[in-house]
């Protein structure tokens, strides 16, 4: 059952990286790693299972005037702690650039449905606040929701 669940968080991850498929620009890829976390305490999941309950994050391109580009957007979701990685969807790391994180708590029913996010868009791919410029000197990121930078 588990697997089931696994099974449809990937398939939730590629779905958003067709909803802004086109081609990624070339360069070197980076593997991108952080935390998110409230106050500087990871986020509290009720029921945490990986791929089931959860902190999900997509990695939106943005162009220079901080619109959506046209390109996959990459995905990953948080352990337990908050920590993630966002290896690309080729598993090679991301295109340098700038991106919207979106992060969104989700949960799973038992008839395999997602709930609606725990945070009602506030962190959306369109709404986030949380705007980082990645490049191969980027390390360690740490998305504090309860800092959120205004819009």
């Amino acid at each position: 059952m588990k697997q089931k669940y696994c099974i449809l968080s990937m398939a939730l991850i590629a779905l958003a990286g067709l909803i802004f498929s086109g081609c990624g620009s070339g360069g070197n890829q980076v593997t991108v790693s952080g935390q998110v976390v409230e106050n500087g305490q990871p986020i509290p999941v009720p029921n945490y299972e990986e791929g089931v309950n959860n902190v999900a994050l997509v990695f939106v391109p943005l162009d220079e005037s901080g619109e959506m580009k046209d390109e996959a957007a990459h995905g990953a979701n948080a352990s337990e702690d908050g920590k993630f990685t966002v290896t690309g969807n080729m598993g090679n790391g991301i295109p340098p650039g700038k991106y919207r994180v979106a992060v969104r708590m989700t949960s799973m029913s038992k008839d395999g449905m997602a709930s609606d996010d725990a945070w009602k868009g506030k962190y959306g791919p369109t709404s986030s606040p949380f705007v980082f410029d990645i490049s191969s000197s980027t390390k360690d990121l740490k998305i504090d929701l309860a800092e959120a930078p205004k819009s």
